[in-house]
């Protein structure tokens, strides 16, 4: 059975897979070739817990998603892009009822050194959900 953890992010990655003109993907390792369109990457960062004395543990999740663009002034490539993560991933505050709440953070805007033609983008948000102290697998 996966954790409440994998159920969240499981949720997440077909939501961003929505956005049209992007390729969406989870974790990735492999380097993005020049020539690929944009993509939007979706990552976990940390979590922490506290546990409380009702046997819960309340978790904040922070996950990153990432877009990566390419284009003379990148960031004007990125911003719909950015538009349709924050409007897909902030549209259903519980995640489909599988978490408590989701918000967004921050973005930051991290340019190629090289050229400055190249952007990845990166939105933070913190889920916070609850399970029962001690264990990842089942939600509270």
């Amino acid at each position: 059975m996966p954790s409440q953890r994998e159920v969240i992010l499981a949720h997440l990655d077909p939501l961003l897979a929505t956005i049209p003109g992007v390729t969406a993907t989870r974790s990735r390792e492999a380097s993005i070739k020049r020539d690929s369109g944009p993509f939007v990457l979706l990552r976990p960062e940390v979590e922490t817990v506290r546990r409380e004395s009702t046997g819960l543990a309340i978790r904040d999740l922070v996950v990153v998603v990432a877009v990566i663009t390419r284009g003379d002034v990148p960031d004007t490539v990125a911003d719909p892009i950015l538009e349709a993560v924050v409007a897909k991933l902030m549209a259903d505050l519980t995640l489909a009822g599988k978490a408590a709440t989701i918000q967004e953070e921050s973005t930051n805007f991290e340019f190629e050194t090289a050229n400055q033609t190249a952007l990845e983008a990166a939105v933070r948000f913190t889920i916070r959900y609850m399970t029962p102290a001690g264990s990842l697998a089942a939600q509270a």
